[in-house]
């Protein structure tokens, strides 16, 4: 067998290999050639020896003479051998002018029937020059001449954009184009061709090497990318047609306090304040399905709906155009002069986040601009982005971007990724063997001002952002409204689509309601009437639900004729349509909601009385508004009732306005309004916030709760490591110096502290609202809605990230002070109560508890990181399992009520007893003992020998009423004195002595005694009252209680003889300022009738859950 030999052959399409064997002749070598090289024939190309081509080789029958690695060289003998003469597409490689002569672009174009946008095609035909005044001192001709200094000067230039008041930053679209041809040449036979950005690897390349990871080739990998700021801009103005459709959009965010995301629907016309610009022209906001929250806003797709109102909206003229979405954070303190927070939209802000620029740019790749002079017939976008958010002076504002062609290139091939620790930047995806990913740089300045280059990991987000301006019509130059959202008669527009969180649901009896405002519209006596009928079906949404109903649809042959009379604004055209079979048809079902719709107007309107004809007085503002608003025109505040705050009792009721949130009721102090309270792992330390200050408070073995630290957060004062206020979350280390805040001001960035020191050790940012943060001596966790992020404590170094994780809106989580079980906790579903384990030494997932039935609403780990705690949203049910194999250990139920909210559960220090805390008055305390430990029961009573026949038969009972009857119940309890007030619980071991400690968000912390001999009520041992008081009164009250006497009767209370009277009530008040100590049997001598002081909660009373 004849020895391969490779034999290399090097052409203008790149070098290949063949093998050849010594038998092989020169004609063998032709044809080998042919089919390394795809050609068609060996007579279009000659092979030669030489690099200088002047011995060429010959197609005779002779055996070849080469050696093992040899080259030889392929000349063709015309251009178009290696071309393909099929269907291969024609492919510029650059926007330059391409000759027309060598170039088969003007032939392509011709077969490609490209329409383009009416505004587009109206822009093609001006001129576009802007005309310029002759100058009195460098013009010497007359009138009717033109020089050099009065010519009319293009759309593009430079000195006029720069300095046009105000200054242009973009060129329009079409000035862009008329600059690229007149740069190109001034002969008429060229063109000017525009490619589109490619970041994406081509396949099936013609050269024929295997596809990426196996292969790849100059002709088919994409070329580096270096990012530059686009010059110019396909839209240069958005205009809302009236404010009412925005003000509707912004309901659901003031109603609800969630995100809101909607398409804008409208037209694109010809706009003067940019030479040869173009103006989006916004007619109504679509809001399409989605989930929201505070902070996040998810679209669902595919929406059912889109083709319908794609329809809808075609027929009356108008196209999507834009998205619209609110980043609103409601200034709760009311400080600075507006109802919102700025905290974006500035160049010490950001303007778009990653996240949100991926997401322009998908939707300008699903909205292409048409454009004849791509080969591909489209070219950028006109699709733009609305974001809704606060201004410097706190005001809403509306700011207007697109992102550039080189965005919508990497969006398009999916290399651009978001940053989780700064939003203001995006990150360019590596290579991988599952996608080839370009080289993207970006040019910045360094520390000695020389302009270098850098990769795009990070890049900053302003390279990719243009901005354009966004506004609404002034009063002298109204824009008509191409929908009825400004006529006055309409006091109640017909509801959004997809609204079901605010209730509000479009069907029959909605339609039915809005049209009452109308009655049946007289044809004849149209004119006399204050609305026209226009004015009740041009409603986006209106429209929309009478084609998608699923009760009386319009086909699109019904209802087409009154989308013509509505486009063309046809008054005749609509009242003709109403008189229409299926229109009266949906009138007669109507009636059956509503009987009277069909009558006059006179009869329809109600009756107004005195009552409500009057106007109404806002309480947050004091603007007088008209009785038919719902909302205040000034602040926006809702209108619910004319209460007014019950002050009889000279005292703030703190307890009935710390239920669920604590900073609901607008009716307490700042200073008494507690928005976070928790204790530290040991619970040696209460750490707690208000929207003025937050405190950090020590608890002594001798039941002494000391203040050791406290931030008065005034804006006045300048405090360099906390400079927000309205601490959200804050969380001491143990017994250290150390603290982890978060602000409701500043919700995604986390600060870790030194209090005693004041200075700030470092800051996070995160890309989402944080939701909660966990510590122990090794581990800080940082709970978002979705992901969950893992540092270490020592660096503070970002060690694991666990993605993409159920919904967990709450924030709910639990982290193991444990070095040998070291485990982190959160909720693995959000359709039942699983618990997902997670090892954060050996960053890795454990087990799958599943708990509960219900989503979980509480967990807790024990000292040891062995047991966790947890209850569903029923909170009738609280279970123990091992974290390390999930084994179910305990069982408890918490009380007869079926359903009640967990707030808080926590472990002793030796793991033998659980806290439960609820809505309820009372608090549990379960003993963690097992079966065959129990003590033996003695019959001393009826309920014993009860206890013990329903335990025998409720084997034979159903497995529901099995386990109610067969589930342990509380050992010890403490009833609370302001039920329905959330608490946060802890328990600890003082003097041999097991402590439960109750921290109110009503500002009270309750100190008990567990008798852990016998269990039952637990003994209250003092009361603190943690809010900071003036300089003349103390910063805490305690109350002391003498031992209860119970009788089977009920039971008793008895008091010090050092008391005042409150309510007909004793309480014992001791005073402890902050620099004094007074001694316990001390009166207090301050007014108790103060209305400003906040007074502690009654004595308990004593009722059986």
């Amino acid at each position: 067998m004849s020895k391969v030999l490779i034999l290399r052959v090097q052409s203008p399409e790149g070098t290949k290999r063949i093998n050849i064997t010594a038998q092989d002749t020169y004609k063998n070598l032709y044809e080998k050639v042919v089919d390394a090289f795809s050609l068609s024939s060996s007579d279009d190309f000659i092979l030669y020896k030489e690099t200088h081509k002047k011995s060429p080789i010959d197609r005779s029958s002779l055996r070849i003479n080469f050696r093992h690695g040899d080259q030889i060289y392929l000349v063709p003998e015309h251009d178009n051998v290696f071309s393909k003469p099929s269907n291969v597409s024609f492919v510029i490689k650059s926007d330059h002018p391409i000759d027309i002569s060598t170039s088969p672009l003007s032939f392509i174009s011709k077969l490609i029937d490209i329409k383009e946008d009416d505004v587009d095609l109206q822009l093609d035909k001006v001129d576009g020059k802007i005309p310029r005044q002759q100058d009195s001192r460098l013009c010497h001709h007359n009138r009717h001449g033109k020089c050099l200094h009065c010519i009319p000067i293009e759309p593009y230039d430079e000195e006029y954009l720069k300095n046009h008041s105000p200054p242009i930053k973009h060129m329009s679209f079409q000035a862009y184009i008329r600059k690229l041809q007149n740069e190109a040449s001034a002969e008429k036979n060229t063109f000017s061709s525009l490619e589109n950005i490619s970041c994406s690897i081509k396949e099936q390349c013609l050269t024929g090497h295997p596809p990426w990871p196996k292969g790849v080739c100059t002709k088919c990998q994409p070329s580096q990318m270096t990012l530059m700021r686009q010059t110019h801009r396909h839209v240069d103005n958005i205009m809302f047609e009236n404010g009412n459709m925005v003000n509707r959009f912004l309901e659901y965010w003031r109603s609800s306090g969630h995100q809101r995301i909607g398409f804008l629907y409208g037209r694109y016309e010809i706009y003067d304040g940019v030479p040869l610009g173009v103006r989006a022209v916004v007619a109504a906001i679509y809001e399409p399905p989605q989930e929201t929250s505070k902070d996040s806003v998810q679209l669902i797709f595919p929406d059912p709906q889109e083709a319908t109102i794609h329809k809808v909206a075609y027929r009356l003229g108008i196209r999507r155009i834009g998205w619209i979405f609110t980043d609103l954070i409601p200034n709760d303190k009311r400080s600075g002069t507006g109802p919102v927070i700025h905290h974006r939209g500035s160049a010490n802000t950001l303007f778009l986040t990653a996240q949100e620029c991926i997401m322009a740019g998908w939707f300008q790749n699903k909205n292409l601009n048409k454009c004849k002079y791509s080969p591909d017939g489209y070219f950028g976008s006109k699709f733009v982005t609305v974001v809704v958010t606060g201004d410097a002076t706190g005001q809403i504002q509306f700011e207007g971007y697109q992102v550039s062609n080189q965005c919508m290139a990497l969006v398009k091939s999916e290399i651009l990724l978001p940053t989780y620790d700064a939003p203001e930047l995006g990150y360019i995806k590596e290579t991988s063997p599952e996608q080839y990913v370009p080289d993207v740089y970006f040019k910045e300045k360094d520390s000695y001002n020389n302009e270098i280059m850098k990769i795009g990991r990070p890049l900053p987000l302003e390279y990719l952002i243009l901005d354009v301006p966004t506004g609404f019509p002034t009063a002298n130059n109204q824009m008509k409204s191409t929908f009825n959202d400004t006529c006055s008669i309409i006091k109640t527009p017909f509801c959004i689509e997809n609204r079901t969180r605010t209730d509000e649901l479009q069907d029959m009896d909605t339609l039915a309601l809005y049209l009452q405002q109308f009655a049946e519209i007289d044809v004849k006596r149209a004119n006399s009437l204050p609305y026209k009928a226009t004015d009740i079906l041009a409603d986006l949404h209106l429209l929309r639900y009478l084609v998608a109903n699923d009760i009386f649809q319009f086909s699109m042959d019904q209802i087409d004729p009154l989308f013509d009379a509505l486009r063309n604004n046809d008054l005749n055209g609509v009242t003709t349509w109403m008189e229409s079979e299926a229109w009266q048809t949906l009138l007669q079902l109507l009636q059956i909601e509503l009987p009277g719709l069909s009558s006059s107007m006179k009869q329809l309107t109600p009756t107004v009385t005195n009552e409500q004809s009057s106007n109404w007085t806002c309480s947050e503002c004091t603007f007088l508004n008209d009785n038919f608003n719902q909302t205040c025109d000034m602040c926006s505040l809702i209108l619910f009732s004319n209460k007014k705050m019950n002050v009889g009792s000279n005292r703030l009721d703190l307890a009935s306005a710390s239920s669920s949130d604590a900073s609901s009721d607008n009716t307490l102090p700042p200073q008494y309004k507690v928005l976070t309270l928790s204790f530290n792992q040991d619970c040696t330390s209460l750490a707690m916030s208000t929207p003025t200050t937050y405190s950090l408070f020590t608890i002594s073995q001798d039941n002494k709760i000391d203040e050791i630290h406290n931030c008065e957060i005034q804006p006045i004062i300048n405090i360099p490591y906390l400079p927000y206020t309205e601490i959200s979350t804050i969380e001491r280390l143990f017994s250290s110096s150390l603290i982890a805040v978060v602000s409701s001001q500043a919700p995604r960035k986390l600060k870790v502290c030194h209090f005693m020191r004041g200075t700030e050790i470092l800051s996070y940012s995160f890309a989402n609202t944080i939701l909660a943060v966990k510590l122990n001596r090794s581990r800080l966790a940082v709970c978002l809605e979705e992901s969950i992020y893992i540092h270490n404590m020592r660096d503070m170094k970002l060690l694991h990230t666990i993605r993409d994780i159920p919904s967990n809106r709450d924030g709910l989580c639990a982290l193991s002070i444990s070095d040998e079980n070291p485990y982190l906790a959160y909720p693995g579903s959000t359709v039942t109560g699983e618990i997902q384990i997670f090892d954060t030494v050996n960053l890795k997932p454990g087990i799958l508890i599943a708990a509960h039935e219900s989503p979980l609403a509480a967990m807790a780990f024990d000292m040891t990181g062995a047991k966790i705690a947890t209850a569903s949203n029923k909170g009738t049910v609280i279970r123990i399992h091992s974290s390390i194999d999930g084994l179910c250990l305990f069982e408890f139920r918490r009380g007869v009520r079926r359903v009640a909210t967990i707030y808080s559960l926590a472990f002793s220090p030796d793991s033998m007893y659980l806290a439960a805390s609820s809505n309820t008055e009372t608090i549990h305390i379960f003993r963690l003992v097992n079966q065959k430990e129990k003590p033996p029961e003695v019959a001393s009573s009826w309920m014993n020998s009860f206890g013990r026949i329903l335990g025998g038969v409720a084997y034979y009972l159903p497995k529901h009423t099995t386990e109610v009857l067969t589930q342990d119940r509380a050992f010890a309890s403490v009833h609370s004195q302001s039920a329905g007030t959330k608490t946060t619980i802890a328990m600890n071991i003082f003097n041999k002595t097991l402590k439960l400690f109750v921290a109110g968000y009503d500002g009270v912390l309750s100190v008990y005694e567990v008798n852990t001999n016998e269990g039952g009520e637990c003994k209250q041992i003092s009361q603190h009252l943690l809010f900071n008081m003036t300089q003349n009164l103390s910063n805490m009250q305690t109350i002391t209680t003498n031992d209860r006497q119970n009788s089977l009767g009920g039971s008793k209370q008895l008091y010090p003889t050092n008391t005042i009277q409150n309510e007909s009530h004793s309480i014992s008040v001791s005073s402890k300022l902050t620099n004094e100590k007074l001694s316990n049997d001390q009166p207090f001598s301050t007014a108790v009738d103060d209305k400003d002081f906040p007074k502690l909660p009654l004595p308990p009373k004593y009722d059986d859950e």
